[in-house]
């Protein structure tokens, strides 16, 4: 023969055994007077346990769950190691805690889901693009948003690439009834996009097919090829561009075991009178996944920013931005990009808020001066900590704007590019800024909840975690002028088991009587003694508990929290504003100053994560349901851009 094609398929339980049948099975072939001469040898290796021996202590780096070598080269291979010490560290019973096996990719998920092996934390979201069929496209109840939400279908990452255990949440489903099992696609590779075969077993390396380990989507043309383009793209030519200003969005988050990078947007209507009739759009994904991070946007500027949080391998101090202002309807030339400053530590659960200082004086008007601050966190999964950091950059008036704007059409030919005001700046963030320490939090803590004063002037903290069981009720403002915490007051709860909470500014109390103050919507469970507050059932059976009363606080007031009252009913019932669902915890809370609107996403609701989200009118003091996020998600971030 011109070939020989030898098949190996899991050859012992053991890596030991493994290896001396494959030695003795080669030692044989090439000493052998029928296979001594030069022929080319074909050797498939089915073999988990032998990878993760012979592929650590290749001449070459192995990064790949696949790789090819010589007859020559793999006898030398097994000729370097002794039989004797491959038992003792290669042996399937054991608990794979070597350092050779934390060198390669495969992943085998047993004690440590989280990992630096984990397939979420090695390998980038891929997805294959889902047809609707004729029957879809015809029906009569899909509309044009829901054929976009089913357009695309994730390839699921522990199916492709955990040969030993696989996918435990759809195995886990057929196991039980009711068990709700995994929604992603078990059918295309994670590598290459086709069908019938997973990535650990493809025939090409990881990477070489679809490009890098980017975020792709797989598309499959009428003759049955494979093409892949990057994420970013696809989502960008298939969403609407017709995107306006204000918008409410959604950034990351956590779904069950999922840390999230997809990203959604809202658009508002300033009527108040459309706002369901529009749905959420996909955005570009994060450059990285988040969860229990933060994010804020700073009004007038049309810049997302996107800081820490936990990711899939561990707490995050990367810090990405997005700009949405120089191009409010073209979508597709949204994307995200990671700046170059980061935070002083890797943290989650914590808050962040941006600051607009309007100018003083007219040779100022040109700019407006702009801080972020992240406040608190948790960091290394053990400490709250204190720390408080600022990013300060000025950004363009909208005069200023304007002005250079045309000053740049007057001046530029049509043979060259100027970058804008804003695109300068934008440019100058990613390359050039950086955070600062400021006074640290007089309380370390976590899952607080932080709010900038509707005067700018000044930061509130709200409650939150001070270690992993307990919490505190204690309120706490920053003065960012004089660089100096101070205690405020204590949220009416107590400290045994106080709610975490979500708060908002007040925006009707300031526009109407300029008086600063801020409505506090706090989580389903805590401390029932209180009834003032809204923890007693009420005469109609609803359990106050689980729909628990907003209340308004007032800084230096006699009485700074209070039930936030609703005049107009006249039912005693509803004589108080309450939180509108029964049991709905971990939601988001955010506001526009320019709606005067308030808005509740995500969480969780007798336990389940949701997509539903509620907006508040700050008028009329009445609810209304936002339409469903494509994505149920919790710990997410949520802001408005205006």
């Amino acid at each position: 023969r011109d070939n020989l094609e030898c098949i190996f398929d899991n050859l012992a339980a053991s890596a030991r055994c493994s290896y001396n049948i494959l030695n003795n099975t080669l030692h044989w072939l090439s000493t052998h007077q029928h296979f001594h001469q030069e022929l080319c040898w074909i050797v498939h290796i089915k073999s988990e346990i032998l990878y993760r021996y012979v592929s650590p202590n290749s001449s070459g780096k192995i990064d790949t769950c696949a790789f090819s070598v010589t007859g020559e080269e793999l006898l030398i291979k097994f000729a370097s190691h002794p039989s004797d010490t491959s038992s003792k560290k290669n042996d399937v019973e054991s608990e794979d805690t070597s350092n050779t096996q934390s060198q390669h990719k495969i992943r085998r998920l047993r004690e440590n889901k989280g990992a630096a092996h984990c397939p979420l934390s090695l390998y980038s979201a891929r997805y294959i693009e889902i047809k609707p069929t004729m029957n879809e496209s015809s029906s009569k109840n899909n509309n044009e948003n829901d054929l976009h939400r089913t357009k695309i279908r994730e390839i699921c990452r522990f199916h492709n690439y955990d040969s030993e255990r696989g996918c435990l949440r759809s195995k886990k489903a057929l196991e039980k009834e009711g068990l709700k099992g995994c929604d992603m696609d078990h059918e295309h590779c994670h590598n290459c996009g086709t069908f019938g075969h997973l990535a650990f077993e493809c025939p090409f390396s990881v990477g070489s097919a679809g490009g890098s380990l980017e975020a792709v989507v797989f598309l499959k043309s009428q003759d049955g090829t494979v093409s892949s383009t990057p994420l970013h793209q696809y989502q960008s030519i298939n969403s609407k561009t017709d995107v306006g200003l204000p918008a409410l969005v959604v950034v990351g988050g956590r779904l069950r075991g999922r840390t999230l990078a997809a990203c959604e947007m809202l658009a508002l209507s300033s009527s108040g009178t459309k706002t369901d009739e529009n749905q959420w759009q996909a955005m570009p994904n994060l450059l990285e996944h988040r969860g229990s991070h933060a994010a804020c946007s700073a009004a007038g500027t049309g810049l997302v920013f996107a800081l820490g949080g936990g990711g899939v391998d561990g707490n995050l101090d990367s810090v990405e931005i997005l700009d949405i202002g120089t191009a409010k309807g073209a979508m597709n030339e949204w994307r995200w990009h990671t700046m170059k400053g980061r935070l002083s530590s890797p943290r989650h659960a914590f808050g962040a808020v941006a600051c607009v200082t309007k100018p003083s004086s007219k040779e100022s008007c040109r700019t407006t001066s702009v801080s972020l601050f992240a406040v608190g966190g948790w960091k290394y999964g053990s400490i709250s900590c204190e720390s408080v950091e600022k990013l300060n950059f000025d950004f363009p008036s909208a005069e200023s704007s304007l002005r250079s704007n045309d000053d740049t059409l007057a001046e530029t030919s049509s043979n060259s590019v100027t970058q804008s005001p804003q695109s300068s700046l934008y440019q100058n963030l990613i390359d050039h800024a950086h955070w600062e320490e400021c006074a640290p939090l007089l309380i370390p803590r976590r899952l607080h909840s932080v709010t900038a004063s509707a005067d700018a002037l000044s930061i509130y903290v709200f409650g939150g975690y001070i270690d992993e069981r307990r919490t505190t009720s204690s309120v706490e403002r920053y003065d960012i002028a004089a660089d100096a915490w101070m205690e405020c007051d204590k949220l009416p709860y107590g400290d045994d088991n106080c709610p975490l909470v979500q708060t908002v500014v007040d925006w009707k109390m300031w526009q109407s009587v300029g008086v600063i103050s801020f409505l506090v919507f706090p989580y389903s469970g805590g401390n029932p003694e209180d009834s003032s507050l809204g923890f007693c059932p009420t005469s109609n059976g609803d359990d106050g508990a689980k729909r628990r009363v907003v209340l308004r606080y007032i800084p230096g007031g006699n009485y700074p929290f209070s039930p936030v009252a609703i005049p107009s009913k006249v039912d005693e019932d509803e004589t108080q504003l309450r939180i509108p669902i029964p049991n709905w915890h971990s939601f988001i809370a955010t506001s526009s100053s320019s709606l005067n609107k308030a808005f509740l996403v995500g969480g969780m609701i007798d336990g389940k994560w949701t997509g539903r989200g509620f907006e508040l009118d700050l008028n009329t003091l009445e609810w209304k349901e936002l339409p469903k996020m494509a994505i149920a998600r919790r710990r997410l971030a949520t802001l408005v851009v205006e």
